[in-house]
């Protein structure tokens, strides 16, 4: 058999398991009792974050995918609709306007739900537009409670607590998954250099501000903390179509007033930009909250693949434990699967081998990765063409429900037995998963908009209670 990649060692395997170093007999008495890998890696204290057991950790700055980083420069997000990104959109805008005699999303929004298009009828509309409602709500502009109005001192921790206290208010805010990292010369060049009119420059000053030409980011917040929102799985399933885009957005906007706003009130700085400091998954892969997948800048997260809506991210001088990169053999896994890029209806993934060269200005150099074709891609998702795409999210292979054994059973596997991806891929299609297709395919072959509307789920739609409405 060939050389296959594989996150952990026999030995690694058997000292999770509690058995290296001692003969079984011996390990039965001495090893404590588990019922389950959770528990074996519970009995750790060296962590307050457990990921899955064949999950592992990599070398601070040194993902699964490969970076120089002499060549990473900070980028200049005005770079992203230059060179030829015009032109490869007007392509996609004459190809969406061929399709439905039109590019405008006002009047294609008004033909689908005419021509009752599932996922664009009224009542779904009504969804995305009550959502939206509440998204814009969440931006008040709250300035909440500070350490000296309360005449307390702010919150004294270690960088392990606090890691763990954001990891428990995160998490309750609505986070999934969080990591944190202590800002270095490498690290510093993964945060945009410059967004619209304005330059991010590092200042030694006490607050972040903003000119007509700056953000100035002050020098002490030298802690980058990410977070994801993760969308529900059933809603997911529904793509194309705005049930599968706005909802994830809506968790993100509330956890991250919310974090911001929490950070701030224990007496740090919570430093952010608009629309973005960072890459949506530039330091999440470097700190290890996921992985990279073939999908560009999509995260998969070894827990529940690539569901991630949205990654939003702040810079703070709230000490906390640096999370290492991980390896759970998913980007492996998209070496062979392809699904992503063999469906994604505007061509925008690559099928080829991961590569140093980009796609366009609008990728940022030094990775040695699959570059994403962002003015492809754009438009079409853009225009609601029919719905939000989101097809690279919504057929991943491991964008699966958490209620199924193999589903585990096969993240497991996958990541140290690799030999096996491209029977997944084939079982994940044979299963009946990610029929999904775009364009004008989009739910000719499935009825997933409909079965949306026929389950009850639970609070905010994460775990599925799989009843039909009564009657």
């Amino acid at each position: 058999m060939g050389k296959f990649h594989s996150t952990m060692s026999r030995r690694q395997f058997m000292e999770a398991l509690g058995l290296a170093g001692a003969g079984l007999g011996a390990a039965a008495i001495a090893a404590p009792t588990f019922h389950d890998m959770d528990e074996v890696l519970a009995s750790s204290s060296n962590s307050s974050w457990k990921n899955p057991w064949w999950v592992k950790n990599r070398e601070a700055e040194n993902p699964t995918v490969e970076i120089d980083w002499s060549r990473i420069q900070r980028y200049d997000m005005n770079q992203v609709q230059t060179g030829d990104y015009q032109a490869i959109q007007d392509k996609t805008n004459a190809m969406i306007k061929e399709m439905w005699g039109s590019n405008d999303s006002k009047e294609l929004y008004k033909k689908w739900a005419q021509e009752g298009v599932q996922g664009l009828r009224l009542r779904e509309q009504a969804v995305s537009n009550a959502i939206g409602a509440v998204q814009n709500g969440a931006k008040s502009g709250y300035t909440g409670i500070t350490p000296d109005g309360l005449g307390v001192p702010r919150w004294q921790g270690t960088p392990e607590e606090n890691m763990h206290m954001m990891h428990v208010v995160s998490r309750f805010f609505g986070s999934i998954t969080q990591s944190a990292t202590q800002l270095t010369d490498n690290t510093k060049k993964l945060i945009f250099s410059k967004v619209g009119n304005r330059t991010n420059v590092f200042k030694d000053v006490d607050q972040a501000s903003q000119t007509a030409t700056e953000s100035i980011l002050p020098n002490k917040a030298n802690y980058a903390f990410a977070w994801g929102t993760r969308h529900p799985s059933d809603a997911l399933k529904t793509g194309p179509g705005v049930v599968n885009n706005p909802y994830g957005y809506f968790f993100s906007t509330n956890a991250g007033v919310r974090i911001r706003q929490f950070v701030q009130n224990i007496g740090y700085l919570a430093v952010s930009s608009q629309p973005n400091l960072a890459g949506s998954s530039a330091f999440p892969a470097v700190t290890g909250m996921g992985e990279m997948s073939r999908a560009g800048s999509e995260l998969m997260i070894p827990q529940h693949g690539n569901v991630l809506r949205y990654i939003d991210l702040m810079l703070t001088d709230l000490p906390l434990e640096s999370t290492p990169p991980i390896d759970a053999g998913m980007t492996r896994f998209c070496y062979t699967c392809k699904k992503c890029a063999i469906h994604c209806p505007t061509q925008s993934i690559s099928l080829e081998d991961p590569s140093w060269d980009t796609t366009g200005p609008w990728n940022n150099p030094g990775m040695k990765h699959w570059y994403f074709n962002y003015p492809s891609c754009n438009p079409f998702k853009s225009s609601f063409t029919p719905g939000y795409c989101g097809l690279c999210l919504t057929i991943c292979t491991f964008t699966k429900y958490e209620d199924a054994m193999i589903h585990n059973i096969v993240k497991g596997t996958s990541s140290t037995t690799p030999v096996f991806n491209a029977f997944f891929h084939k079982m994940d299609d044979a299963m009946g998963y990610g029929r999904n297709r775009g364009g004008l395919e989009a739910h000719q072959d499935d009825t997933y908009v409909d079965d949306w509307w026929n389950i009850i789920g639970p609070e905010l739609g994460f775990l599925t209670h799989r009843g039909n409405f009564p009657g």
